[in-house]
């Protein structure tokens, strides 16, 4: 299972502005960030989801092709708003966790992706009246904190003793290290290369490397 955006963004939800902020949400009239994500994913190509999602509607979290009748009571976990952009907005106690269908590897590698999802993310902060946001993958425990029934603190110093705390920049989010198996890359033909078994404890090569692999941690 990949992973997957995801954003936290600290808000009162008793505010007027998070019922505003909502009904902007739920409006038929998209906004043009949020329209712009839906046209970048067009763009490359994924699959066509927004060809059932049209309009905004309110789904149980567990089974988001379940629609619900009316806008819920509110915080609840058991809901979220499905937007035809490609996001789900769940409303917290202390925060709304906003989730879309882009892959965390991707928005950390394409600077596209960036563009479009910030813009997004500042009308969304904008318009909940946000105090903070935090931008972690949907599998990092800030997010399992949060759909633990935590607040947003308590799930903030959860991530903190599970080694999943703030990191400096951005850039810092996207880590890539040497597999630590037993294979190597022998070069071949044009920029090709092969897989082959090769004992870690025995010097590489020239022109050998060992794969890579990624992996992001903290928000």
């Amino acid at each position: 299972m990949g992973k997957d955006f995801t954003a936290i963004l600290r808000c009162d939800i008793t505010a007027e502005a998070v019922s505003r902020g909502l009904d902007a949400l739920e409006a038929t009239d998209r906004p043009m960030p949020l329209q712009e994500v839906l046209r970048c994913w067009k763009e490359y190509g994924f699959f066509g989801f927004y060809e059932d999602w049209r309009v905004p509607v309110w789904v149980e979290y567990e089974n988001h092709e379940a629609e619900l009748a009316a806008r819920p009571k509110l915080p609840t976990l058991d809901a979220n708003l499905r937007l035809p952009e490609g996001f789900f907005v769940t409303v917290a106690k202390d925060s709304i966790v906003v989730y879309h269908l882009l892959r965390w590897h991707l928005f950390l590698t394409e600077p596209k992706w960036q563009s479009v999802m910030f813009e997004a993310l500042r009308w969304l902060c904008k318009e909940l009246a946000a105090s903070d946001c935090v931008l972690a993958h949907d599998c990092q425990s800030v997010v399992s904190g949060i759909r633990d029934g935590m607040s947003f603190e308590q799930a903030l110093s959860q991530a903190e003793r599970e080694g999943g705390g703030q990191v400096d920049s951005f850039k810092d989010l996207y880590l890539e290290m040497e597999d630590d198996s037993d294979v190597a890359m022998k070069p071949a033909k044009g920029n090709l290369a092969q897989c082959v078994k090769w004992p870690r404890e025995k010097p590489l090569p020239p022109g050998w490397s060992r794969p890579t692999v990624w992996d992001s941690k903290g928000y």
